[in-house]
């Protein structure tokens, strides 16, 4: 039997572990290792770890560097090469585990398998299906939001990664240095990794029969509908979808997709303005231009590494924008506006992006 690390990335979740350990109690897959990454928790989740999973081994982060550095440091230190990740608030369903593993090994040019991620308040609804790359660099959710009896369970390939919960080879990693860019905080680190991934040659799927429960994220950090985003989430989102596009889009690309940058940012400002958040948008170039040198040799290493055009990863399709963006009366009309002129323009500049 394959030997898996189970490594759950935690800051301040204690009342989510205590629905994760049920869940961890219910499986099928016995776990090789159970590794809790704690995020510089300053709640009482040691406690809960202590009380509930007693077998599991513990890793403090002494500083909260965000998610990405959290799973840099799980990847580091997990015993196993095959790491099943899952954020503090996932459940995951008995057999989880057993259908990403036969997933992961009747596909070994895949480096991970995400399951579908289900709504734990609304489980008659996906939250997502892992996700693609959209031409604007934005992280495209599948079937975001879609009601699960009406989805079938194929399983297909994807051009980035949710992180929420998946399966990954360790062994199996191309690439240089940590899976994931530290620098990137919170926010987009894993699109940004399945991108690059995706460039590298890496291939990354998602598992629909494969299952598990999402719950309700970092407070002031992860969006869920009927709430409005906090500053930090839009700072974030703003400056690292530059952060990726400048790094992994060709020269070509960013030439062709040029205009289309220019009139999404447009929108992004207006919108942020209308909101009285003009500020997030300036703090977001203004952090951009700061470590414009750092940018530069990242860009120069990822384009060193790539072996697959930007033409087999980017995605057209609407806008991934949030419920709060869409429904809202000027960004309902906005967004539909964009919709149809991005469409367009994709239609016409794919056949370029090589």
């Amino acid at each position: 039997m394959c030997e898996i690390t189970l490594c759950i990335i935690n800051h301040n979740g204690a009342a989510h572990l205590r629905h994760a350990f049920a869940a961890l109690a219910a499986q099928h897959w016995r776990f090789a290792e159970v590794l809790i990454v704690d995020d510089a928790s300053t709640d009482d989740s040691l406690e809960v770890v202590a009380r509930l999973c007693p077998h599991a081994r513990v890793l403090r982060l002494e500083r909260n560097a965000g998610p990405g550095a959290a799973r840099n440091a799980g990847v580091a230190a997990a015993r196993h090469d095959l790491i099943l990740f899952q954020d503090n608030d996932v459940r995951l369903e008995a057999d989880t585990a057993a259908l990403l593993l036969e997933d992961l090994a009747a596909h070994p040019e895949a480096l991970a398998v995400a399951p579908r991620v289900v709504d734990a308040v609304e489980p008659s609804r996906v939250h997502f299906d892992s996700a693609d790359c959209h031409f604007l660099g934005l992280m495209a959710t599948r079937h975001a939001g879609a009601e699960l009896a009406a989805l079938d369970d194929a399983a297909a390939e994807t051009t980035s990664l949710v992180t929420t919960c998946f399966l990954i080879d360790r062994a199996r990693w191309k690439g240089d240095g940590p899976l994931f860019d530290d620098s990137l905080g919170f926010n987009l680190e894993d699109h940004d990794f399945g991108v690059r991934a995706c460039l590298t040659g890496h291939r990354l799927r998602v598992n629909p029969r494969a299952r598990v429960l999402h719950g309700g994220g970092t407070p002031g950090l992860s969006y869920r509908p009927g709430c409005r985003p906090s500053e930090k989430r839009q700072f974030y989102l703003t400056r690292n979808r530059w952060l990726l596009v400048l790094k992994c889009f060709s020269t070509r690309t960013l030439l062709v997709l040029a205009p289309a940058f220019v009139f999404f940012e447009v929108l992004q400002l207006a919108w942020l303005a209308g909101q009285g958040r003009a500020s997030v948008w300036r703090r977001a170039v203004g952090s951009l231009w700061l470590r414009r040198r750092e940018l530069a040799a990242e860009r120069r290493a990822v384009q060193g590494s790539r072996r697959v055009p930007d033409g087999a990863v980017l995605r057209g399709g609407p806008l991934p924008v949030t419920p709060h963006v869409r429904e809202a009366g000027l960004g309902r009309i906005g967004v539909r506006l964009a919709n149809g002129l991005l469409s367009l323009y994709w239609r016409g500049a794919a056949r370029w992006i090589a």
